[in-house]
């Protein structure tokens, strides 16, 4: 099964509630809550007023975590579990073994309450337990998973499949109990979050719509964009609300990148989802266009749009020589990787330039 609901679909067999292709897939913590986001009739606003700053972690250059993305577009990285950079459209409820006692005999019984009540749950579990799926392995490994569905048989979970589609898993009802229940999840809360916990996760449910709250706005697009421009380390404003990293910003990050790509490929282990955060960037770039020039807030000669069409197309190459690299090893490839990301930081600082004067 390989699907997005778009409207709540009920049967004799059980319940999904509504999920909406996300306009970013990069990372599945970032899908998955854009999958119930962009179902409210503001979120596309928010988006677009919002999500220009790109982010690199920089620890990543002396010590490499796979586990994260060194490269990321803020805000996206406020949507982790127990972060709530999502309280605009979403209502989120901790659970946790001191609020509520689960085990193998009731938490199918809890799942399939919260769902028949619109709730998607969104945990920690231990993908390692998840037969059938990539993740499957003898070594542990905590991941977030999304659940908004079951039948007699599965609960359903949104996730990147064996070819990286982003659609549904079905998840056998044991295998979810395993896996948001497994022992080996309580040392992993300590060790890499940092707290005490058997278990982990949030009950999240789409907020009422009472009238426009969000419209394209102008001005805030312009201060995202200076601030990219300045390289400014917006993210670093959040400190109060979520730990702090070593980070560049903006137009900085390309320099890190093609540090990175080097690093990288001295052990033959380039990241794609590097170049895939850099196309989905430039692609939301060129509906912000779109869609200010549609709101007559934006006039454009065409010359915009086609230097976001350009920078498309250069994102899109490095995503496929990315891949070709990591069949061949080939010396030749990189070059030719670091190569366009000097074009396209060249585009991109003209590009902002000109957006921010014609705004």
């Amino acid at each position: 099964m390989n699907i997005l609901m778009n409207k709540k679909e009920k049967d004799k067999f059980g319940i999904m509630l509504p999920i909406e292709a996300p306009p970013l897939k990069y990372s599945l913590f970032v899908a998955d809550k854009l999958s119930i986001i962009m179902q409210h009739r503001d979120a596309t606003n928010w988006l677009l007023n919002n999500f220009i700053q790109l982010v690199f972690y920089t620890d990543n250059l002396n010590t490499i975590d796979f586990k994260t993305h060194f490269l990321t577009i803020w805000p996206a990285d406020t949507f982790k579990i127990d972060q709530h950079g999502t309280n605009l459209f979403l209502r989120e409820t901790t659970i946790n073994d001191s609020i509520l006692d689960l085990d193998e005999d009731n938490l199918l019984e809890h799942i399939i309450k919260w769902i028949n009540k619109g709730l998607y749950i969104y945990a920690n579990v231990d993908v390692s337990k998840l037969r059938n799926t990539k993740y499957y392995s003898d070594v542990p490994l905590c991941h977030s998973s999304l659940v908004y569905g079951y039948d007699k048989q599965y609960v359903y979970q949104l996730d990147f499949n064996q070819n990286e589609d982003f659609g549904t898993l079905a998840i056998p009802h044991e295998d979810y109990i395993n896996a948001l229940l497994s022992k080996d999840l309580e040392k992993i809360f300590i060790e890499e979050k940092g707290m005490k916990a058997k278990y982990n996760l949030t009950l999240i449910k789409v907020k009422e719509e009472y009238g426009s709250f969000c419209k394209l706005d102008k001005d805030v697009i312009k201060y995202w964009v200076k601030a990219y421009i300045d390289c400014e380390k917006t993210s670093l404003g959040s400190n109060p609300f979520f730990n702090s990293y070593p980070i560049e910003c903006g137009l900085n990050i390309y320099e890190c990148v093609k540090k990175m790509v080097l690093k990288l490929t001295k052990d033959e282990l380039l990241d794609y989802r590097i170049f895939h955060v850099l196309y989905e960037h430039k692609k939301i770039m060129l509906m912000r266009i779109e869609k200010l020039m549609t709101n007559n807030m934006l006039y454009d000669d065409d010359s915009l749009q086609n230097a976001c069409k350009d920078m498309i197309e250069l994102t899109h190459e490095m995503r496929y020589l990315c891949l070709k690299y990591r069949i061949t090893h080939s010396e030749n490839i990189i070059n030719k990787i670091l190569n366009k990301l000097d074009a396209l930081k060249q585009i991109d600082t003209s590009f902002m330039i000109n957006l921010y004067k014609a705004l």
